[in-house]
């Protein structure tokens, strides 16, 4: 509701980052991408939000509203996209700056079969009774601030015991956002393959700890 589904192209800082394999940027998602045989290629190219999947709202020190952290889940060809925007709510177009992209059919990294741990990306054509991935889509998943937890533990000294939520949130409220350290995971759905196969697990993925630069 603070956003609609209205273009968004404008608003979005990659930072540098965000190069798609076919030359373009994640400024649009392209959740349908194919070259044809004539050499026509036909993108979606889309330039609002698709299909957000996780959305979570992060308090801090110096701003009104605090942050929104959106996580998208809508097939991009190019790798899912996830931004970090402090939330304005006075009708005030919000910046939202790119944290990552990771998995789909057309992203280099999905062609070329790369997977932490190694051999777990399965490629195509490498699934027991069928062929091709069984998913080429990575779904950033889940968001938790640390901030809170680990206030004043550098110094030896928490402030917060376990188990007191109400310490953590005010704790986070007190933290400037370039000072938190903010943890994601990533399911990976082809990621199958390898260790993961033979431990029968579900898929791969990673856990991230992000600490934000923000202007």
């Amino acid at each position: 509701m603070a956003e609609g589904e209205r273009d968004i192209t404008a608003q979005i800082e990659l930072g540098g980052k965000g190069r798609k394999a076919n030359g373009e940027y994640q400024t649009h998602m392209s959740d349908s991408y194919k070259v044809e045989e004539d050499g026509t290629v036909s993108d979606s190219a889309k330039t609002t939000y698709e299909d957000i999947d996780g959305f979570e709202w992060v308090a801090a020190a110096g701003s009104a509203d605090g942050y929104f952290v959106i996580q998208e889940d809508g097939g991009n060809d190019f790798g899912e996209r996830t931004f970090i925007a402090e939330a304005r709510l006075d009708g005030t177009p919000m910046t939202y700056y790119f944290i990552a992209m990771s998995g789909g059919d057309d992203n280099t990294r999905m062609l070329a079969g790369v997977g932490v741990p190694a051999g777990t990306n399965i490629g195509p054509g490498d699934i027991e009774g069928g062929s091709g991935w069984p998913s080429t889509a990575h779904e950033f998943s889940g968001v938790v601030d640390f901030s809170g937890m680990l206030a004043g533990c550098a110094s030896g000294a928490c402030v917060c015991s376990a188990g007191d939520g109400r310490c953590k949130r005010e704790q986070e409220a007190q933290t400037p956002i370039n000072d938190k350290l903010i943890v994601f995971g990533l399911q990976a759905h082809q990621l199958s393959g390898g260790i993961i196969r033979d431990f029968h697990g579900d898929r791969g993925g990673q856990v991230f700890m992000y600490q934000p630069k923000l202007p």
